[in-house]
């Protein structure tokens, strides 16, 4: 496969992956229904992101859902399916995390060996994160 070069000449840095076209006439069977982690919200095995102006409480939610998803517990008074998290905090140092993730073990009623192998955190304050 040969790839054209670019318009001032030069060559492209990536050659394209082949692709195989599909023809929804060919979709015989129902497709598989969605596995959710929580119902329409996050689906198992994606990567999901929230976003916000700062100060609005995306970091406590999420360590709240990983925290619910690890243990079995609802979230926001939503089911979720038990699952391992793992979560970027861009704005919160480790005490922060620490602190915060002693009262929400005490709101679902567990211990921090109960997260063990289920949840982990990357806290990246003061980091590129882009």
């Amino acid at each position: 496969m040969s790839v054209a070069p670019g318009p001032w000449g030069e060559k492209p840095k990536h050659k394209l992956d082949p692709f195989n076209p599909v023809s929804p006439a060919d979709w015989i069977q129902e497709p598989p229904p969605y596995d959710w982690i929580v119902e329409n919200c996050f689906l198992r095995g994606t990567v999901a992101m929230l976003s916000g102006d700062g100060g609005l409480g995306k970091s406590l939610l999420m360590q709240q859902l990983c925290t619910a998803a690890a243990t079995g517990q609802a979230w926001l008074d939503l089911e979720t399916k038990p699952c391992k998290a793992f979560a970027f905090f861009c704005e919160d140092d480790i005490d922060e995390l620490r602190r915060r993730q002693a009262a929400i073990n005490r709101h679902y009623g567990c211990r921090p060996s109960d997260l063990g192998g289920s949840v982990e955190y990357a806290p990246r304050v003061g980091m590129e994160n882009i």
